[in-house]
């Protein structure tokens, strides 16, 4: 039986694509408690930290996770300097 195609080439890219995010919607969704923010402490590289952020504040808005190459450098920045860190090089 064949498989019935519901989205298109252009939707399912899409949908495998992190929501863009405006400077209102970052600042909900990359808005974390204090005990998220220790978990991401215990973390020894900057970069792993900010990776794990932005992984949260992806999952907080869709309920899904996302590879890290298809990070929105914005978003990256946005949670970078929360962090009081540089944006980094790495963290694709």
């Amino acid at each position: 039986m064949p498989r019935m195609r519901i989205l298109t080439v252009n939707e399912q890219e899409a949908f495998n694509k992190p929501p863009p995010f405006d400077h209102r919607d970052r600042k909900k969704f990359f808005d974390f408690p204090k005990s998220l923010l220790a978990v991401a402490a215990t973390m020894r590289n900057p970069d792993h930290q900010i990776s794990f952020l932005v992984s949260c504040g992806y999952f907080r808005a869709t309920r899904r996770f996302y590879a890290p190459a298809d990070f929105v450098d914005r978003d990256i920045a946005y949670v970078a300097s929360q962090l009081d860190h540089s944006v980094p090089s790495n963290v694709r």
